[in-house]
């Protein structure tokens, strides 16, 4: 799994490109990408805590984008500097993710009253 280097160097990223979340968003995996793939992509960013995955519910396969969770702000921003490199032959792009808050929609109400 050979990764290509851009011009932006992981370890010269500063925290502000986290935006103050942990969380980051891919877009554009590979449809096969394993969970363990992404922990060894993300390793030299800091402590990775979760990874997460979309999948199709019918196929099992990976929808092309998931969301990689760090310990710290500073281990995101390194992340995101990884964006633009190549992962199993695509070029992934990275940015920071809404943290989440807990909670959840519920369903609406509806109904006649």
């Amino acid at each position: 799994m050979p990764v290509k280097k851009k011009s932006k160097k992981a370890e010269d990223a500063d925290d502000s490109a986290a935006k103050g979340s942990c969380t980051v968003f891919i877009k554009n995996l590979p449809y096969r990408i394993t969970e363990d793939e992404m922990y060894e992509f993300f390793g030299d960013c800091g402590e990775v805590y979760a990874v997460r995955i979309a999948t199709d519910r019918e196929t099992g396969l990976a929808k092309g984008f998931g969301h990689v969770q760090f310990d710290s702000t500073a281990s995101a921003a390194k992340a995101i500097a990884k964006s633009g490199q190549s992962l199993h032959g695509r070029e992934v792009y990275i940015d920071s993710a809404e943290e989440r808050n807990g909670g959840g929609g519920g369903g609406g109400g509806g109904g006649y009253g």
